[in-house]
């Protein structure tokens, strides 16, 4: 016989973070919701689906941890979708080119707290178009050059010119 104090765990009015982190290993809804905007982020610097996958993955333990290390592929300063390179490079203490491991595996780094972008950011997508700048004014008329010589004038000199 059911216990009706106790709702289904698939009642509505139950919170679903109830049964997840710290009280399981499930993630909770905010952990989710970061691993979503990771996979995201990471595919979009050229990583595969499945690495993409198992990098959030692995950063759930971490973040769960006391584990401080970083993966390149989370910083602001990361250029490229491979090949790489380190825009903060010289704060890192890294050669600005970075290969693929190296951007993939977790690693300290000086230059990092600095350089996380907020989550949910799409940190590499083309800037937005700028709106199109409106038709520049037509150049002013030049000024009226000063009048030379007619063409009878220099007619003249010329003949002047050859007769001598």
């Amino acid at each position: 016989m059911a216990n009706l104090d106790t709702p289904a765990a698939n009642a509505p009015t139950t919170d679903p973070n109830r049964w997840a982190w710290p009280h399981s290993s499930a993630m909770n809804g905010q952990e989710l919701d970061t691993l979503m905007a990771r996979q995201d982020l990471f595919r979009q610097r050229g990583t595969s689906p499945q690495a993409a996958e198992r990098l959030a993955d692995k950063l759930v333990i971490r973040d769960r941890g006391e584990d401080d290390r970083r993966l390149c592929l989370e910083c602001r300063h990361l250029r490229g979708d491979g090949p790489y390179r380190c825009g903060n490079a010289r704060a890192a203490g890294l050669h600005p080119d970075l290969a693929q491991d190296m951007v993939q595996t977790l690693q300290h780094c000086q230059g990092h707290d600095a350089a996380r972008p907020p989550m949910g950011v799409i940190v590499d997508a083309a800037p937005p178009a700028p709106d199109p700048a409106p038709d520049p004014a037509p150049p002013p008329d030049p000024a009226p050059a000063t009048p030379g010589p007619s063409w009878r004038e220099l007619d003249h000199a010329y003949l002047a010119h050859h007769t001598h």
